[in-house]
């Protein structure tokens, strides 16, 4: 942590309402990276929404919004994109939250696609809720915040269960219950998290991979439940094959 952004976190500690205006048009001549650490240590969004169904609290996308726009710093603001990417046999809704000053910018993306069965529900429903997933799941990676145990608005039925068990979103890990029971993971065993799921998930896609068919082999060297559970062994060797691929199949695209 460089000396601006211990000053910074100490300053948000310590000042009010008046300390973060003032601190957030300072933040004009800092550089991006700076920008948004500031935005991810000041920014309160809280898990608001409940769902009795379940019984859980939740965030939303617009709640994450609207909890940006009063830390946001002056001159920066935040996109949200999405594609429909094929990935096996199923299309994907891949979201991409964009933090940008106008002229450099950093990202985060997530993937969610629909449930298979959509009762109760149309097309463009279905659609839209995959979306909004995906993108609060961006924006979460974007700024930092805690998803653990944040399962889902939607999940008022069976049938959104299923989208929600689809998405890629961070479980809670085995290496939790491993440490509730007093057990010890050898570090290649331990589970590679959200952020290398996410990245596995790119480099299948760049790949050009069937996202089933990799994760089930994957599943024959090693048990886990969620992408996040992976063992960090497997994931590696996941990572060396599909980077080979990809960069041999480039090798043959440019001849």
């Amino acid at each position: 942590m460089t000396t601006d952004e211990k000053q910074i976190e100490g300053n948000l500690m310590d000042g009010g309402a008046e300390e973060l205006s003032f601190i957030k048009e300072a933040m004009h001549n800092k550089s991006l990276n700076q920008k948004l650490y500031f935005v991810q240590n000041a920014i309160k969004s809280p898990k608001a929404e409940h769902n009795k169904f379940g019984n859980y609290n939740y965030r939303t996308c617009d709640g994450i919004l609207e909890a940006f726009k009063s830390v946001v710093p002056a001159g920066c603001f935040i996109n949200l994109s999405d594609e429909i990417v094929f990935c096996g046999d199923r299309f994907y809704i891949k979201s991409t939250a964009t933090f940008s000053d106008g002229e450099n910018s950093l990202f985060a993306t997530a993937l969610a696609r629909e449930p298979d069965n959509k009762k109760g529900q149309d097309v463009a429903q279905t659609t839209g809720t995959s979306t909004s997933y995906a993108r609060k799941m961006a924006l979460s990676g974007l700024l930092a915040l805690d998803n653990n145990k944040d399962l889902d608005s939607y999940a008022k039925n069976e049938e959104a269960k299923e989208a929600r068990d689809n998405a890629i979103k961070p479980w809670e890990p085995k290496e939790a219950e491993a440490i509730k029971e007093n057990a010890v993971l050898s570090p290649d065993m331990m589970p590679i998290g959200v952020e290398k799921a996410r990245e596995l998930s790119g480099l299948i896609v760049e790949a050009g991979s069937d996202f089933d068919v990799v994760v089930s082999h994957a599943k024959r060297r090693s048990d886990f439940d969620g992408l996040a559970d992976m063992p960090l062994c497997v994931f590696l060797q996941l990572q060396t094959k599909l980077t080979n691929k990809i960069a041999a199949d480039a090798k043959k695209a440019a001849r």
